[in-house]
């Protein structure tokens, strides 16, 4: 049947003369053009079905295809294969078609674009197109087109689909649709104009300023006594400008305790410094974890140790987050609680392993349980003062004098690493 039909359209392409081309082309609407290189057909025994007559024929790699004369939505058209349901559907639908412009008239809004003194350039070359009294800028769809690929996580070949090229050609038939090469790339350099935006935005000066209109906003600008922030270069110019801001206003003490660190971030600190010593150690058990925890098999090996050893642990494997450290100190726990089980798993070990890559050894198990020790006061200290629904200034002074205390006793121990975790 291929074949066959084959020969059929081969037929009607040999027939095409030039003058059937050019009655064709004037058959067409004022803003409608061939396609160059296209090889169209011309019937001449016209098609029974009156929707025929707003279509052209065409063939497209061996197949027949039409294309509306009002708009850019074709369609494949081999009766055999295709049928002509969705040819008949977009005629009776197509806006554009003069036949149906009456349809739903007074409840679909219509945009006219001006053709030649209706376009315009503005002074940074962005064409805008007249419609009824207003205008409408090809770069801020193109912009807005980029901000729905990436707000909708759609795929970048979504501008490629027909149905989308459907709409715009109906919506704004003058807008050159990109490539999802051209869109890929228009998203990319949107995240780079957003990132500068944000750099110039987080400007100490810039956040000190805002923050002040706030302060202004809710009537609290001379009521204003100390600011909790971390020690980055930027805290420090926005604290600089509300000290001037409060200068002018007066305050208490004169803005001289207004700048106060933020001890969570100063006990973060402490304990990175303190915990660097012990790295080894800590990455041994990390990939122990991850030894287990890369194999269903290994699981199931893990849980039937522990439960024949009736350790009486509810806890999981979970991996700890490189940037905070009370994570790796509940990782640390939970690998002691388990030590027992890990000794009895076949761990990788060779001469091919860096240090840290190791099973844990005997030693490696001592120093992590003093970590633990060491973090605990830490762990404790940090929950009570990381409370976002309450004061927080008067809660944590027993933690503080404990873990001082702690550190003075590290101080004077015999184990050199854990002595100089204290003295840091």
């Amino acid at each position: 049947m291929e074949s066959s039909q084959s020969k059929i359209l081969q037929s009607l392409m040999d027939a095409v003369s030039r003058t059937d081309i050019e009655e064709l082309r004037k058959s067409l609407p004022p803003n409608k053009k061939l396609t160059e290189g296209r090889q169209y057909l011309v019937r001449k025994r016209k098609r029974k079905a009156p929707y025929w007559e707003y279509y052209i024929e065409y063939v497209d790699d061996g197949k027949l295809r039409v294309e509306c004369k009002f708009c850019l939505a074709n369609f494949a058209a081999d009766g055999n294969l295709n049928g002509s349901k969705n040819i008949k559907n977009h005629s009776e639908k197509c806006l554009v078609n003069p036949v149906n412009k009456k349809k739903g008239k007074g409840t679909q809004a219509e945009l006219f674009f001006g053709q030649g003194e209706g376009d315009k350039d503005n002074e940074e070359g962005e064409t805008k197109l007249k419609y009824g009294s207003g205008t409408v800028s090809l770069k801020e769809v193109r912009d807005a087109l980029t901000y729905m690929i990436i707000v909708d996580e759609l795929p970048f070949r979504f501008v490629e689909k027909a149905g989308f090229k459907y709409l715009m050609g109906v919506a704004c038939p003058r807008f050159n649709i990109p490539s999802r090469t051209t869109i890929a790339r228009d998203c990319l350099q949107l995240y780079h104009n957003e990132k500068t935006k944000l750099k110039a935005i987080h400007k100490g000066e810039a956040i000190g300023k805002v923050v002040e209109a706030c302060l202004e906003f809710w009537g609290i600008e001379d009521k204003l006594f100390s600011v909790i922030v971390d020690n980055v270069c930027s805290n420090d110019v926005v604290c600089a400008h509300l000290k001037r801001m409060i200068q002018r206003m007066g305050c208490v003490g004169d803005g001289k305790y207004l700048h106060v660190r933020c001890i969570a971030h100063i006990i973060n600190l402490i304990v990175w410094d303190g915990i660097k010593e012990h790295g080894v150690c800590i990455d041994r058990v990390r990939n122990a974890f991850k030894y287990v925890k890369n194999s269903p098999a290994r699981i199931q090996r893990f849980k039937d140790l522990v439960q024949k050893l009736n350790i009486d642990c509810k806890s999981s494997l979970s991996f700890d987050v490189p940037t905070r450290w009370n994570s790796t100190y509940t990782m640390l726990d939970t690998a002691l609680k388990f030590q027992r089980v890990f000794s009895g798993i076949s761990l990788p070990n060779g001469d091919g392993l860096k240090e840290n890559e190791k099973p844990p050894e005997l030693d490696d198990w001592k120093n992590v349980e003093k970590l633990i020790v060491f973090l605990r006061g830490f762990y404790l200290l940090t929950r009570r003062i990381f409370g976002s629904l309450y004061v927080t200034s008067n809660r944590g002074m027993f933690e503080i004098a404990a873990v001082y205390n702690m550190l003075n006793k590290w101080e004077e121990s015999l184990d050199e690493n854990f002595k100089a975790m204290a003295l840091q």
